[in-house]
């Protein structure tokens, strides 16, 4: 079975900034994206504050329908430049078909579920986590490395997202971010055609553990996110759950030669969870969950020096 990615991307201005940071080696890796990462077009736009659509029911059975990127709303194109949609090619319908999602972190690399495994075409390599388990869906990560590297810098189309850190990672309970991805608009329904998005807030991993204590063991290594009728369902496996983190000016100088008095350049899209599992979609009291990224960081950067 083949499979081709798409990326969704348009991006392309004049700007320069100057960094000063405390770097691991995933930062020196990714150090020439740092001036642009994260950055969307679509940002300066509008307000990522979306209206819940929780309230949607059968009246027939009373059974809530928002079964999709549960809860969310079409996503502006050239919003989220990073999102990737993992395609495999049905011999039986004669086209291709998303089945996962992903994200660009740097020109030849993707991040995604390690459960997403099923490639071939455009993908030189997959290396998931030696300790991923389908039994406990633990280190559910793996690095995608694409035949041919694309283009990125600050007039390029192709713009990779930021990689949060622990630091960042065990302060974002109760943080407002965004899933997205393409996953189905309802249980048994199909795919949209246009990528969706939803607020969620991170949840407490106490209160996450809670919820699950009964079906199944949250590690260090999960991030729980959502509520009942806002969350992701199947088809957004391995997509974003991304936060917009400020870059603190003491940091970072900033000279925008663009004219664009729109774009926060200091308003990041950070990389926070893959999204991995969750029971049912956005269904009562369990909240998706999605691999901790931040925890990955030394593996990450290992995996891309020795490939």
């Amino acid at each position: 079975m083949m499979l081709i990615i798409k990326l969704i991307f348009c991006f392309s201005f004049n700007l320069m900034l100057i960094v000063n940071c405390g770097c691991d080696q995933l930062d020196h890796i990714l150090e020439r994206h740092r001036t642009y990462c994260g950055i969307s077009r679509a940002k300066a736009q509008q307000k990522f504050d979306l209206p819940s659509t929780n309230t949607i029911t059968n009246s027939s059975t009373d059974i809530d329908l928002t079964i999709r990127i549960v809860g969310g709303i079409d996503a502006t194109r050239d919003e989220f430049p990073w999102q990737i949609s993992f395609r495999k090619w049905s011999p039986r319908l004669k086209r291709w078909y998303h089945s996962c999602g992903g994200a660009l972190i740097d020109n030849q690399w993707v991040l995604t579920a390690a459960h997403c495994q099923e490639l071939d075409l455009n993908v030189s390599k997959i290396i998931s986590h030696s300790g991923f388990s389908m039994i406990t869906i633990d280190h559910d990560i793996s690095l995608i490395k694409l035949s041919e590297p694309v283009s990125m810098g600050i007039k390029s189309q192709f713009v990779p997202i930021c990689i949060s850190n622990m630091e960042q990672s065990l302060k974002s309970p109760f943080k407002e971010c965004i899933s997205s991805g393409w996953g189905k608009l309802k249980m048994q329904g199909k795919f949209p055609t246009i990528l969706q998005k939803v607020t969620i807030n991170v949840i407490d991993p106490i209160e996450c553990k809670k919820a699950y204590e009964t079906v199944a063991n949250i590690t260090d290594g999960m991030i729980c996110s959502g509520e009942d009728g806002k969350g992701t369902c199947e088809g957004d496996s391995g997509g974003p759950l991304q936060c917009l983190d400020h870059v603190s000016n003491d940091n970072i100088l900033v000279t925008n030669n663009a004219n664009n008095n729109n774009l926060d350049i200091n308003q990041r899209w950070t990389l926070y969870g893959l999204t991995s599992w969750a029971v049912g979609c956005a269904e009562g009291p369990f909240p998706s969950v999605a691999a901790r990224v931040a925890l990955y960081r030394d593996w990450i950067a290992q995996t891309i020096i020795n490939n």
